[in-house]
């Protein structure tokens, strides 16, 4: 079931999150996205708005499997010292709550390049009870509200992952900050697959549930500079129009699975990106969704990413936007070239999508990666970041 058959039963869930109170808005920040060569591109704490996201996700830091401990991924993350010596971006990062007290501030590991660490941490009860101590200490002396273990994936070590969960989240509630210092209990998140295959082999999804607070769901790359054909990153559904597509290939589909597997919809969390998708048409004259593509040789001026841009590096394009409103994304092409994006209209989709779906929230990835200064795209700072929350907060436009 997906568009209009899905918001018709669904649409009674909406009434829980009608006021946005509990619908979460989680959004990353990279730890080298102050590192790019180009200065005009280089993202720093400072220029984040603290009140745009209700929960903003450090990743990465680095995971010492000899001492079973976390430490910085990047030599300015943390000076290792102590009380008012202390510096860094973690401390930079969870400063940003003397400006927003509600913000909710989470410590990522993983990642696509650091997820190997996982498997020695997790590998037998007393690895996984002493990282979870260590863990727990290094999130209290830094001041973090909670961690997000962003494993690319358990496969199997699924039951592993399991239990390591499990052993973080008692570490977390036996914490004695919360009866000495009045302290909450630190929040427990992951970041989980988007494909049927990462999700089945990866996930004991009715175990992980009871440990989890809530679950980023990374659905998006469904296409990328991989594809034989060009496509939609994220899309919100299924391109059902057209047999030689996957039904698989999209958000609604990502997020139904994940619930056919036992996840309980307000912990799931739906991820979307800020990263445009850029393909090199195998015919100028052929550029309809569906038409063959060859590899990518488009770079960003900024990020230099082979097939990749960030929305400010599209915008600076100029190009024509073209609306899909089966699959609610915007695409475009020039000549030879070809993009696929996220715009302030398709955020506002999937936000009306999870909000009457019952979700916990959407995902950004991430901030940098956004138009943050405004310069770009003429819609202001932060203009896809702005359209999550002006319509994570509106009762108006609600799918009947």
């Amino acid at each position: 079931m997906e568009t209009k058959a899905i918001m018709s039963i669904l649409v009674l869930l909406f009434v829980r999150y009608s006021n946005g109170s509990d619908f979460k808005r989680v959004c990353y920040y990279t730890t080298w996205s102050n590192q790019l060569q180009v200065i005009s591109g280089r993202f720093y704490i400072k220029d984040i708005d603290p009140f745009l996201c209700t929960h903003a996700v450090f990743a990465f830091a680095k995971v010492n499997t000899d001492k079973l401990r976390l430490e910085r991924l990047q030599v300015d993350d943390d000076n290792g010292l102590q009380y008012s010596e202390a510096r860094g971006k973690l401390y930079d990062f969870t400063n940003m709550k003397q400006t927003n007290p509600k913000l909710v501030t989470l410590l990522s590991i993983g990642g696509a390049t650091s997820s190997e660490a996982l498997h020695n941490v997790a590998e037998t009860p007393e690895r996984r009870k002493t990282f979870a101590k260590n863990c727990l200490i290094y999130l209290r002396d830094r001041n973090f509200d909670g961690f997000d273990i962003d494993w690319e994936y358990p496969g199997a070590f699924k039951d592993k992952f399991t239990e390591l969960l499990k052993a973080m989240r008692l570490e977390f509630e036996n914490d004695e900050a919360i009866r000495t210092k009045n302290k909450s209990r630190l929040v427990l998140s992951i970041a989980g697959a988007a494909g049927k295959p990462n999700i089945k082999e990866s996930y004991n999804v009715t175990e992980i549930v009871k440990y989890v607070d809530f679950i980023n769901v990374f659905a998006f790359d469904y296409f990328g500079s991989w594809s034989k054909v060009s496509g939609f990153t994220g899309s919100l559904f299924s391109r059902l129009s057209d047999p030689t597509y996957s039904p698989e290939l999209s958000q609604s589909w990502t997020i139904q699975y994940w619930m056919k597997k036992g996840a309980p919809p307000e912990k799931l969390v739906m991820g979307t990106t800020a990263t445009a998708l850029a393909l090199t048409l195998k015919s100028s004259s052929n550029h309809n969704i569906g038409a063959p593509v060859i590899n990518s040789t488009i770079v960003g001026p900024v990020r230099k990413m082979r097939g990749q841009l960030s929305y400010s590096e599209l915008c600076d394009k100029r190009l024509s936007g073209i609306w899909d409103d089966e699959q609610k994304y915007t695409y475009a092409y020039s000549g030879n070239q070809w993009f696929a994006y996220n715009t302030k209209r398709s955020m506002i989709e999937k936000v009306k999508y999870a909000k009457a779906m019952g979700l916990g929230g959407i995902m950004f990835w991430t901030y940098d990666l956004d138009d943050f200064t405004g310069n770009h795209c003429g819609q202001g700072k932060f203009p896809l970041l702005n359209a999550i929350k002006d319509a994570a907060s509106n009762t108006d436009n609600l799918y009947s």
